[in-house]
């Protein structure tokens, strides 16, 4: 026991200065690699280390009581740091000051990993050789019994609520929805919830172990050796699932391979490699999983207002973007100044621009030279119960009574106000790209292929026609859903209708678990450009991936898919 915490002490200091070194020198290198290894090697180590302490250590003695008190502690730690890094990377971005907290958990994981090393190693002997106090027990008083028994009782409630939800996302990361009505309120409910699940598991495997081990430490000692192993078993299981969608995800690397070669030829490494050093060297930097990306350099311009309705259902409503433009006006840098439209989802009736797109996406193409624009458009005022939950995501003067169409012609406004202030922006409209994701995703379909098309140019995109779409990338797109919003043309609703032999290379995301968009969605979209004789598409599917699982920027899934999108817009532009 010794040796193994000597072992844990080094490796804990070893992840510190790792970290200091990631903060202060974030480029990568193939140390990140090893530090990866280094630190999942030192977190699942401390557990281990909880766990051989709690099965050595005689808690009668004074030393020992002193650990096993420390043990509960430690692994409390471990579970609130480790999704407090997950929260962090999800709500801040590397540039906002609240990053911050992320790099606070981390320190404070691994410097309590430091000190609980060093306690068991400081006091291991004298636990197991000092016996116990007589009458300590007695001198504690009923009182303070009956408060920690009920301490206790509470405890088991908490851990046994924490496995349950554990055993739900497990459930949810292996079947999706899938065992629910397709769109019924409890598959939309699990789809949510997925959102959550596998996109997490890392972390979340990390916190259920944690759990599950302070729950055989609270039953250790009692006559239930049966449940006591049953548990330890359940918590090592849920860590086996947990950690497939990584393995999984690295996994279908080849399967990724293919397909972009396929769609864009089989010589791409050859052509981006003269920008390889703006681009992602590998699919996924597990440092970035936990400590997020490294902060970019960029111009931001926040709420510009593009078009104030004043008739019919428009009126009242504003409607604004924010651009997000490159440093030294792109000079050096691989975008060229391409445009980048960012639409995002909410299933039509919730969201907005900014946070519920995914902000640290806009500044990193930024930082690679393109002009990114997150914009707003009409949201439709729909309501039930279940989306009221979410109204408070959307600015009231965004909300109306909007079909697709509508959105579709808000969206044509901010594209013919581009045109008449490309030169304020340097935006170059002669290589567009769209993105989204959702019915953000169908939003992108449907703009990409009108626009393309020019059959829309006297309507809703009226003044688009400076604008040359080379490429566009549909996250999980939601297309042939929207027609619960009002009347739209069919190819409006469902983009794949407008497809043809001509229509711009796509790179589509979809997870092969969204509970929320069925994945035949996409791979119907992917067929149509098959259909049409159009090889310029590739669809990237994730093993286990649900719904909104690119939101965490820096995780597995969003890292794999960000490798290839920024090579797809290189190629196009």
């Amino acid at each position: 026991m010794k040796t193994i915490s000597r072992v844990m002490l080094i490796l804990n200091l070893a992840s510190i200065i790792f970290g200091v070194f990631y903060a202060l020198f974030p480029a990568y290198t193939p140390i990140w690699d090893i530090f990866g290894g280094v630190l999942l090697a030192t977190i699942f180590g401390n557990l281990a280390l909880v766990f051989l302490i709690d099965s050595a250590v005689d808690k009668k003695s004074p030393s020992g009581k002193k650990l096993n008190l420390g043990s509960y502690g430690f692994l409390i730690i471990i579970s609130i740091m480790v999704l407090g890094m997950l929260g962090g990377n999800f709500i801040f971005t590397s540039s906002d000051p609240s990053h911050v907290i992320v790099f606070v958990c981390y320190f404070g994981l691994l410097g309590s990993g430091m000190l609980y090393s060093y306690a068991s190693l400081r006091y291991c002997s004298d636990a197991k050789q000092v016996p116990a106090i007589e009458g300590a027990a007695q001198g504690s008083g009923i009182g303070r019994r009956r408060l920690w028994r009920l301490i206790r009782i509470l405890a088991i409630i908490g851990c046994w609520s924490f496995l349950l939800i554990g055993i739900l996302l497990c459930i949810i990361t292996l079947a999706g929805a899938d065992l629910f009505p397709e769109y019924s309120d409890l598959s939309v409910l699990m789809g949510f919830i997925g959102v959550y699940a596998s996109m997490w598991d890392l972390g979340w495997a990390i916190i259920m172990l944690a759990v599950a081990l302070f729950l055989v430490k609270m039953m250790h000692s009692s006559k239930h050796t049966k449940l006591t192993w049953g548990i330890g078993i359940l918590g090592l299981v849920m860590t086996g699932i947990m950690v497939t969608p990584l393995i999984a995800t690295l996994a279908s690397t080849s399967d990724a391979d293919n397909a972009f070669t396929q769609a864009f030829g089989a010589d791409w490494q050859t052509k981006v490699s003269s920008a390889s050093a703006f681009f992602l060297p590998t699919r996924f930097v597990l440092p970035g999983y936990f400590l997020g990306a490294p902060p970019k350099n960029f111009v931001k311009i926040p709420d510009v207002s593009f078009y104030n309705g004043t008739s019919g259902k428009d009126t009242g409503i504003e409607l604004k973007f924010d651009a997000y433009l490159p440093p030294n006006n792109g000079q050096g840098l691989p975008g060229g100044n391409s445009t980048l439209i960012r639409i995002h989802g909410g299933a039509w009736v919730i969201g907005d621009k900014g946070m519920s797109n995914i902000p640290q996406m806009n500044e990193y193409f930024a930082a690679q030279g393109y002009c990114v624009f997150d914009i707003q458009y009409g949201i439709n005022n729909f309501t039930n119960n279940f989306f009221n939950n979410f109204k408070m995501l959307t600015p009231n003067a965004v909300l109306g009574n909007f079909t697709t169409e509508d959105m579709l012609h808000h969206i044509g406004i901010f594209c013919k106000y581009l045109s008449d202030n490309q030169a304020k922006y340097g935006a170059n409209l002669s290589s567009v790209f769209v993105s989204g994701g959702s019915a953000g995703g169908q939003l992108t379909c449907a703009t990409a292929l009108a626009i393309t098309s020019r059959n829309y140019t006297t309507g809703i995109f009226n003044g688009s026609n400076s604008l040359i779409i080379k490429g566009f990338i549909p996250f999980y797109p939601a297309n042939g859903m929207g027609s619960f919003l009002g009347y739209a043309p069919p190819e409006l609703i469902d983009p794949a209708l407008l497809v043809n032999s001509t229509s711009p290379p796509c790179l589509i995301f979809q997870g092969s678990q969204d509970g929320l968009i069925n994945p035949s969605i996409a791979r119907a979209f992917k067929q149509a450009y098959t259909d049409a004789g159009n090889v310029a598409c590739a669809l990237i599917s994730i093993p286990f991936a649900g719904h909104g699982n690119d939101y965490h920027f820096s995780g597995y899934y969003n890292q794999f898919f960000l490798y290839y999108m920024e090579r797809f817009m290189y190629l196009s532009h």
